[in-house]
């Protein structure tokens, strides 16, 4: 059971010309543009999402349970960043829902079977009106909910999410040491800025 990271973001929530500019780096000079697009960056989007309890950028993930839920009611996990006083979160995609029946065949449920409710957080995945879900074999994993996740745009992150990223590069840059040989960030200290991701971060209860 659990999240499964099936394509990663090809995306980044802030751009290498925008931290450049971020950091005072004039755009001719390239020297600093490995660093900053391949561990800066990245571990700037990992430490907010970490912080959030939320995904920033579009990714495809798997959700597998054991079996379906006895109530009818599936919740989805790790929902894109939205800020929940004000923001609708995100449209969520499901390409598909397949399950291992009883007698240990793969089955893929047709879409007419189930909706969608991510009218807020947490989404869901409902029975089809007047369904059942399907009888599963006794065995771990044997649910496989594929979902599209998070924003498929820089211009969709919100400002507040984009300017805590910017800051954290800047400061990342500023301490270029943070890093170890294999581009991994080290700890770093707790900021005022992190108040910027107060908004989108998602407590469970």
């Amino acid at each position: 059971m659990g999240i499964k990271l099936i394509v990663a973001p090809t995306l980044e929530p802030v751009s290498l010309a925008e931290v450049k500019l971020q950091c005072a780096i004039d755009a001719d000079i390239t020297a600093h543009d490995a660093l900053i697009s391949g561990a800066i960056i990245p571990a700037a989007r990992a430490a907010a999402e970490n912080y959030m309890g939320a995904i920033l950028m579009q990714r495809t993930v798997d959700l597998t349970l054991d079996e379906f839920p006895c109530d009818g009611d599936i919740e989805t996990e790790q929902p894109p960043a939205w800020n929940r006083h004000c923001v609708q979160p995100l449209p969520l995609l499901i390409t598909s829902i397949s399950y291992v029946d009883p007698d240990g065949v793969t089955q893929v449920l047709a879409g007419a079977a189930y909706t969608i409710d991510d009218s807020n957080w947490p989404s869901w995945t409902l029975r089809a009106v007047d369904t059942e879900w399907p009888a599963t074999r006794v065995q771990a994993n044997a649910v496989q909910i594929r979902m599209v996740k998070g924003y498929d745009a820089i211009a969709k992150i919100p400002a507040d999410v984009r300017a805590w990223l910017l800051l954290t590069a800047g400061f990342l840059f500023a301490h270029r040491e943070a890093f170890d040989m294999s581009g991994k960030m080290a700890a770093l200290p707790s900021r005022f800025i992190d108040a910027l991701l107060d908004p989108y971060r998602v407590f469970k209860v």
